[in-house]
């Protein structure tokens, strides 16, 4: 297995010899600031409306650019809706602050302090950069029109009216016709994440699939020592995959994005999700396939081990996020699909059980807000309480400590044995 410079801006080597490491070029700059620091920032000039209802949420109608100027202004209106009256539209999932991170140190990369805002209802509102890239991208390929964008739909300088829209995610992520997914602008190693999901996927299932037709093994694909074989590579066609591969490596461990406790509720509610950097859009389920197979076969141990040794870390971890990918959309998801379309009778013992299995994935994740670990995952769970809503028992409070969402856990655990949680 050849050992490559793990500078991401480097050209791809097939050459096997042993290249030096500069970490000074070829890492992310490093982040002064936390991501709520750099967070969105309401306008404190603009006047949002008092929702109507308990099932009041406001769209976003993104408009279209006037000019040729790619630069022009965004500007955008608010309008409240009930979920029954609402036209169709988009759901942005987004991280709110810097979307990328150094992927050794893991700290925030630096956004250049630049005041970023949207024309709302002709009121200059401020939003962060990675929203305001992200709504720039979407308005240049011509992804304008109705959309669902927490930073702006969502009064935030109003804590009772947060806590009643944390409610109704669930629902209005599940209502969106399509959900976005905004990893952030293109960065290096974005060709590398698409070649990997692309074509060394593809030469991958075409090597199996000849060797099944031919009444040969296709487990002899997928060999632990294969990764660093030459014959194997001129056997699918390929050039060396391990530089490519250590480049998909850092650049998934940079994305901020994958960790985020909230993305559990907004994929697997969403009816149909597409993921974008940049223009570039991307695939989440052959990054889920693709991470199986890595682990499945010690590839991916043996990228982290040499990304680790040469960067003299005790331990290089990228693998956790995309394999979370896989059990949502091949466990996860399927069991949660077939159990809406079967119309399963539940009662709550079951719903805690699934609220249960859902924390266990939500704790790993990371939010700015600790009781998010909960919250993020209530319209999910919460349609599985069928005979109590799951707010009869558990309902998003901002003013509660953390320390009483630490127990929760806990309490969910003794849930499935006493039932007497909450009553």
């Amino acid at each position: 297995m050849s050992i490559v410079d793990l500078n991401p801006d480097a050209k791809v080597s097939s050459n096997p010899q042993l290249h030096p490491i500069d970490l000074q070029s070829g890492g992310p700059v490093k982040e002064a600031q936390s991501e709520s620091q750099k967070s969105f920032t309401s306008a404190l000039s603009f006047s949002y409306d008092v929702l109507p209802t308990k099932t009041s949420f406001r769209l976003l109608n993104l408009e279209p650019n006037p000019s040729i100027d790619p630069h022009a202004e965004l500007t955008c209106s608010l309008h409240t809706y009930d979920f029954d009256a609402a036209p169709p539209f988009r759901a942005l999932s987004y991280t709110w602050g810097p979307p990328y991170q150094d992927a050794i140190t893991r700290e925030t990369e630096e956004i250049p302090n630049i005041a970023r805002h949207v024309s709302c209802n002709t009121v200059a509102i401020p939003i962060s950069t990675n929203l305001f890239v992200a709504l720039m991208a979407l308005r240049k390929v011509k992804m304008t029109g109705w959309l669902w964008v927490d930073a702006l739909c969502i009064n935030q300088e109003d804590l009772k009216e947060r806590e009643s829209q944390v409610s109704l995610m669930g629902q209005i992520y599940s209502s969106a016709t399509e959900v976005i997914v905004w990893l952030g602008s293109p960065k290096s190693g974005l060709d590398d994440f698409v070649w990997a999901t692309t074509d060394f996927l593809t030469a991958l299932s075409a090597e199996s699939k000849r060797l099944l037709d031919s009444g040969g093994s296709p487990g002899e694909v997928y060999k632990a020592a294969n990764l660093g074989d030459p014959g194997f590579h001129r056997t699918l066609g390929i050039e060396d995959p391990v530089p490519r591969l250590v480049r998909m490596a850092l650049f998934c461990a940079s994305c901020r994005w994958f960790s985020r406790a909230w993305i559990i509720q907004e994929f697997l509610l969403a009816q149909h999700a597409r993921a974008f950097s940049g223009h570039q859009e991307v695939s989440l389920s052959r990054l889920g396939e693709l991470a199986y197979i890595l682990r499945a076969t010690g590839w991916g141990p043996m990228i982290s081990q040499l990304i680790g040794k040469h960067c003299k870390l005790k331990q290089f971890g990228w693998l956790e996020e995309p394999l979370r990918w896989h059990v949502l959309m091949n466990s996860t998801r399927p069991s949660f699909e077939h159990a809406i379309r079967s119309g399963t009778a539940y009662t709550d013992q079951d719903a805690f059980k699934w609220l249960w299995s859902t924390l266990l994935i939500s704790r790993i994740a990371k939010c700015q807000d600790e009781r998010d670990h909960v919250y993020s995952i209530l319209g999910l769970a919460g349609l599985y309480f069928v005979n109590n809503p799951i707010t009869h028992y558990i309902k998003p409070d901002y003013n509660v400590s953390t320390e009483d969402l630490r127990s929760l856990h806990y309490r969910c655990n003794q849930a499935l044995r006493t039932f007497k949680m909450y009553r």
